[in-house]
């Protein structure tokens, strides 16, 4: 199947699954990792119903990267997780899971994330690779080798998640590799990521935004200053 034709297909079955992500920031999305397949880890913090890991899976299927993670707190999937760490093709799609407690749980009931819990659930019976642990994506980095093509944070929105988020996985980042932002432009995500770029102009480029999803660039490994 051409390019083309495969992209199409698949941002149109992903618009089908509920969520926020719109079609530009799927397509945009879909470019950035088809582009970088192969070349590392490729991580998605936050999945709620699935429309972008659809994607990832989706570009995946039929290839070396095709071990696909959702990664949830159970502790009993880890040993498994473990067995794969030494490998750089691979996908991991890390949630905090739909607890009370979670942070969006104010603004949505709990049915819509039961009904989002199962939509993960179902598409790791299509995809044999997808594993879900219920776990805090911004405490998990000491899981991964320092092999990160693509950080894809899409969870907690707040500036305090963030900054322990970068704080935490930025080492684990290659060089040349990315940090994707959605909802830039909502809730305190702006903030966050235009002080980022502001303070570190010299380690991190700004690549390109479409709609709320924006790509920044690792340039060097040198400390984030926040």
């Amino acid at each position: 199947m051409k390019f083309d034709e495969k992209k199409k297909r698949i941002i149109s079955s992903a618009m089908k699954i509920p969520g926020l992500y719109e079609e530009e920031e799927l397509n945009y999305l879909f470019y950035i990792v088809y582009e970088n397949k192969g070349r590392g880890v490729i991580i998605e913090l936050g999945s709620l119903f699935g429309r972008s890991l659809y994607v990832l899976c989706e570009i995946g299927k039929g290839t070396d990267l095709s071990n696909f993670y959702d990664t949830f707190n159970n502790d009993s999937c880890y040993t498994k997780f473990h067995q794969i760490m030494k490998s750089v093709n691979y996908v991991v799609s890390i949630d905090y899971g739909f607890l009370p407690e979670d942070i969006f749980s104010k603004s949505l009931p709990m049915s819509e994330y039961d009904s989002g819990f199962r939509s993960i659930r179902k598409m790791s019976l299509k995809y044999p690779n997808l594993i879900s642990i219920i776990g805090d994506s911004s405490s998990l980095s000491h899981l991964f080798l320092d092999s990160i093509s693509i950080l894809h944070i899409d969870a907690d929105h707040s500036y305090k998640y963030l900054k322990k988020t970068m704080r935490n996985w930025w080492t684990k980042i290659n060089v040349n590799g990315f940090v994707l932002f959605h909802d830039y432009g909502k809730y305190e995500v702006t903030n966050f990521v235009d002080n980022l770029i502001k303070q570190n102009k010299k380690v991190i480029q700004k690549i390109g935004l479409r709609k709320s999803l924006i790509a920044l660039k690792k340039k060097h490994d040198s400390q984030l200053i926040f």
